[in-house]
């Protein structure tokens, strides 16, 4: 039952949190005064920055890994050792 209220407790609290950050100042809420501060901040540069770094190099290591996993699956289904031999094993000797 304490699970419950603790539950109970969160969410009306995240209730609050929300209702508070909507309350407008001056014309503008509450919550975007802190987004446009957060943009114009050194540390929210720095956090966008990461991001499309990041994005960047997700995008290159899956069109890599793409080009590597299909020449691997050329390579391996044109090798002539990989193909089944069509003669049987006593014409070989």
């Amino acid at each position: 039952m304490s699970e419950f209220v603790t539950v109970t407790k969160i969410f009306i609290l995240s209730f609050l949190i929300l209702v508070a950050l909507q309350v407008k100042w001056n014309g503008i809420s509450i919550e975007k005064r802190a987004l446009i501060s957060l943009h114009q901040s050194q540390l929210g540069q720095t956090v966008e920055d990461v991001a499309l770094g990041a994005t960047k190099v997700i995008e290159k290591g899956s069109a890599w890994a793409k080009a590597n996993f299909h020449k691997a699956a050329k390579s391996v289904s044109g090798s002539p050792a990989a193909a089944p031999s069509s003669e049987p094993a006593a014409a070989n000797r």
